[in-house]
């Protein structure tokens, strides 16, 4: 028993000096006002092991994007009552050519709306019209969304050094409408904002 818990204790002494160095870098970088679709790239710095005196334990992405303003437009071009399914999606996907582990962290807004809009009030084709009551407007139910992703412990090396790092940040937004040919679709200008962080976990190598 006496052995046992002599054994417990040592252990607890190695794991000990870990758990007190346990430390924190956070890098950010926040973007506002951009229309849709675009791309941000960040640059962040890489982890410095400060010559092996520290040890990077985990890399964490953090990505959050809002849609500010605009949607997406609906027609009926038709001579007839159209029912129909709006299918609408805002994307925003973070990938890196310069490091592994981040690659397709991606986010969206996604929604199907049912709609019925009324025979063409006389914009007619090729024209696509948001006023009702053969046209409307539909807004993302959500503002806001965002996504976490722990890089693979395999992968840290590629993080480490005293250089530094690019991500991009490619916004896009899809839309398709089914149910009617005579009704057209698009969207009005749709503003983005958002951030992405890059949180380092890491703990000091205690000295032999």
């Amino acid at each position: 028993m006496k052995a046992k818990m002599i054994l417990l204790a040592l252990a607890m002494l190695i794991v000990a000096p870990f758990a007190a160095n346990a430390l924190t870098i956070t890098q950010n970088d926040t973007f506002t006002g951009e229309t849709l679709d675009f791309t941000q790239v960040s640059t962040f710095n890489k982890f410095d092991t400060m010559g092996g005196t520290r040890m990077l334990d985990s890399v964490t992405f953090n990505h959050e994007f809002s849609v500010d303003s605009g949607g997406f437009i609906a027609d009926n071009d038709s001579d007839e009552t159209a029912n129909i399914s709006f299918v609408y999606a805002v994307t925003a996907n973070l990938t890196s050519a310069d490091v592994f582990g981040v690659t397709g962290v991606g986010v969206s807004i996604a929604d199907t709306v049912s709609l019925e809009l009324d025979p063409d009030n006389g914009d007619g084709s090729g024209v696509i019209d948001s006023n009702p009551t053969d046209g409307v407007v539909v807004n993302p139910s959500t503002s806001t969304f965002m996504d976490s992703q722990v890089v693979n412990s395999s992968l840290l090396f590629s993080y480490e050094g005293t250089g530094t790092f690019d991500t991009s940040l490619a916004s896009g937004r899809t839309f398709n409408i089914t149910g009617s040919s005579g009704v057209e679709g698009g969207y009005t200008n749709m503003i983005g904002s958002g951030d992405v962080e890059v949180v380092y976990d890491y703990h000091i190598v205690p000295e032999p």
